[in-house]
């Protein structure tokens, strides 16, 4: 089952944590969008698009940001028992949108996936099997089971493309 629900945060709450991560002191590292293995399942990507920038809050176990307290809140509406991993994804406009390729994040028996957007844009999360497209709107959240298959994008109207990643049981 997906779940969208627009509006997810208290409207401050969440303008609140949108100016900490548009500012110029928070900070973004490059990576990989996907692994090399699930990069060569996805050939509608051009290599050169396989990057994107994040921000890691919680992951192994420990919290990994100072920023990390600020996000609490999200943690709180979702009603989260376990946290695996939380982080922002920031994919820099492009002039086509380009899908990222299909992926899950974790195949953890019982385990959610929740994508809250920061901005609005074109792009989107879209699944796989599901044939659904979620779009990007400013505090909408996507909830749904992290071995669904699924897909980011990048933009074309706006600079960047940010949202919030959160697995969890």
């Amino acid at each position: 089952m997906i779940e969208i629900i627009d509006n997810f945060l208290n409207f401050d709450v969440f303008k609140e944590m949108q100016e900490i991560v548009f500012s110029n002191y928070f900070p973004w590292h490059w990576s990989k969008i996907l692994s090399d293995a699930d990069y060569k399942k996805s050939a509608s990507m051009d290599s050169k698009y396989n990057y994107q920038l994040f921000h890691i809050l919680y992951a192994n176990h420990r919290i990994c940001s100072d920023f990390y307290e600020s996000f609490i809140p999200v943690l709180e509406a979702l009603g989260i028992r376990s946290l695996i991993r939380m982080k922002f994804n920031l994919n820099p406009i492009t002039s086509n949108i380009i899908k990222h390729g299909f992926h899950c994040d974790y195949v953890y028996d019982g385990s959610k996936t929740a994508v809250l957007y920061f901005n609005t844009n074109d792009g989107y999360t879209e699944f796989e099997k599901e044939k659904k497209i979620v779009e990007s709107l400013e505090n909408r959240i996507v909830i749904f089971d992290s071995k669904l298959r699924h897909t980011g994008t990048t933009c074309t109207n706006d600079s960047k493309r940010i949202v919030l990643n959160l697995n969890y049981f």
